[in-house]
């Protein structure tokens, strides 16, 4: 959450949510809400899309926690778009993003099919 309000295009949002200070004045509750300071709890497979220049969940946000779920042993898989906006703008990326969610939820739910890879 730290970095996320700092590299973030809604960063007045998140103040109003956490109070008056802004992250540079008061760190304190951005870590707590943060997802990485609970990260060692996270045992769910965790599947992340994200567009590589998405102003609002800025794609350092994606990696950071793939790659700590990835290092911690949890499943996980990380699907990186091209574009520059909040939503994945192709119509081929998002058919991608479908059959690779469908793949994901067959194995980790429905336990049919092989493990996704």
């Amino acid at each position: 959450m730290d970095q996320h309000v700092a590299q973030s295009d809604v960063q007045r949002n998140r103040q109003f949510y956490i109070g008056d200070d802004f992250l540079y004045e008061n760190f304190d509750p951005y870590w707590d809400q943060s997802p990485l300071k609970y990260i060692a709890d996270a045992k769910t497979p965790t599947m992340v899309h994200v567009v590589e220049g998405d102003p609002r969940v800025p794609s350092p946000q994606s990696v950071e926690l793939h790659m700590a779920l990835k290092k911690l042993g949890v499943p996980t898989e990380l699907f990186m778009y091209p574009g520059r906006s909040h939503g994945i703008p192709d119509p081929r990326n998002r058919l991608v993003k479908a059959v690779s969610e469908m793949a994901w939820m067959d194995h980790y739910v429905r336990g049919i099919g092989d493990k996704f890879e």
